[in-house]
């Protein structure tokens, strides 16, 4: 945009980097030029990486018509200690404000998301109750409004942040207070079954809620995916929001079939029968210098040995063992590598198979799905699942 042009020429102007840098700062835009974000960063003088900037600035941009409203714009600089800002903004007169903010309805932090930034989220589930005359419909009812609207609110919240634990409490207490007693507050009486076993899936003998701490790790793991699948994306590079456990269940529910060994990391990617070196010997992982380099580099020369003469117990140098039979046993090719979901027909990632890939090994004394189909109404099925569960398994049986 001209704005962006106006900075990066008041940058040059006032020597803040040189002229022929410009090809090392990093506009970044999301979605069309019309889309109301910029963000620009610039590396100070001698720095070599743009992922390395010294100061960077984040630009909330209000587009009306096509045109800019600067009233409904503002600036968020970081790490500008020593810039004069109001300088580098002469061209483009907003305010300039200071983190957190809220961007598309997802606070945004450089820190840790406080308390404060996660709590309009629980009450935005919570102002959804007054509405509803809760105590008019049955459970069955109460069920669909439950998994259609309450459900639902933090949604689009868990695609990037990880829930803390006090909101899942909130969020599940009001759900589970309104699916059996229809309003905010219910005590331990009014609750027919465990919160737990509601929140199974409908073919392990629960109502089908989603458990939100489960499914926002499924739908973290589409960061990871496109990652893979899309790597023109302009976020690939960076930190994306995925803690260990996230990654493991990505490892454990993708399979890499090597090519030329240029995409898949060494230690991370499942490309040895399915299974990635860092569940296959952790022992040795923890004694690796680089844990981030791809296939084709570590097996040049045995780059991936490199640090682990440090072995000192038995157990790491049986994981030795174990790993360098499987790698020898891998031959490159020109083709490009490739990633495949377990879980689905078709290879592809979806939320619902990563979802449901985390209940594998539940078991159920019956099959929930045929009572759920029948041709009856809902309060029906509801009261049938859950007070003649033994009956309906003997039935089906």
């Amino acid at each position: 945009m001209l704005y962006v042009q106006l900075l990066q020429t008041t940058v040059f102007q006032i020597n803040l980097i040189q002229p022929h840098a410009i090809q090392q700062s990093v506009p970044v835009s999301c979605g069309s030029p019309n889309t109301p974000i910029e963000a620009l960063m610039f590396p100070r003088q001698g720095a070599t990486r743009p992922r390395r900037a010294s100061f960077f600035f984040f630009w909330e941009i209000g587009v009306c018509f096509f045109c800019v409203n600067v009233t409904k714009s503002a600036c968020y600089p970081i790490n500008c200690h020593g810039i004069d800002v109001e300088q580098l903004l002469q061209n483009f007169n907003c305010p300039v404000k200071t983190f957190p903010c809220t961007y598309l309805g997802l606070p945004l932090h450089f820190k840790r998301l406080p308390r404060v930034e996660v709590q309009p989220l629980v009450e935005k589930v919570t102002a959804r109750l007054p509405t509803w005359k809760g105590k008019f419909l049955n459970k069955a009812g109460r069920l669909k409004l439950l998994n259609a609207v309450l459900t639902s609110i933090p949604m689009h919240f868990l695609t990037v942040f990880a829930i803390n634990k006090w909101a899942i409490k909130r969020i599940d207490k009001i759900r589970r207070s309104f699916l059996w007693k229809g309003s905010a507050e219910a005590n331990g009486g009014h609750c027919l079954v465990r919160w737990a076993k509601v929140m199974r899936p409908k073919k392990f003998g629960g109502l089908g809620v989603l458990d939100l701490e489960l499914f926002g790790r499924a739908l973290r793991l589409r960061w990871l995916w496109l990652e893979w699948t899309d790597q023109e994306r302009p976020w690939v590079g960076t930190t994306v929001p995925c803690d260990a456990v996230d990654r493991q269940l990505f490892r454990i529910s993708t399979v890499v079939i090597i090519g030329d060994g240029c995409k898949a990391s060494f230690w991370h990617s499942s490309w040895l029968d399915g299974r990635a070196p860092i569940d296959i010997a952790p022992g040795l992982y923890k004694l690796a210098w680089r844990k981030h380099r791809k296939v084709k580099e570590e097996l040049q020369d045995q780059k991936w040995t490199r640090g682990l003469w440090r072995m000192t117990t038995v157990q790491e140098m049986a994981e030795f063992v174990i790993l360098w039979d499987l790698v020898q046993q891998v031959q490159l090719t020109d083709g490009t590598d490739e990633i495949r979901w377990r879980w689905t027909a078709d290879g592809i990632y979806t939320s619902k198979s990563a979802y449901l890939a985390q209940f594998n090994g539940s078991y159920s004394t019956y099959n929930g799905n045929d009572l759920w189909k029948a041709q009856a109404e809902g309060k029906h099925k509801f009261f049938l699942g859950f007070y003649y569960k033994p009956r309906f398994s003997r039935l089906t049986n």
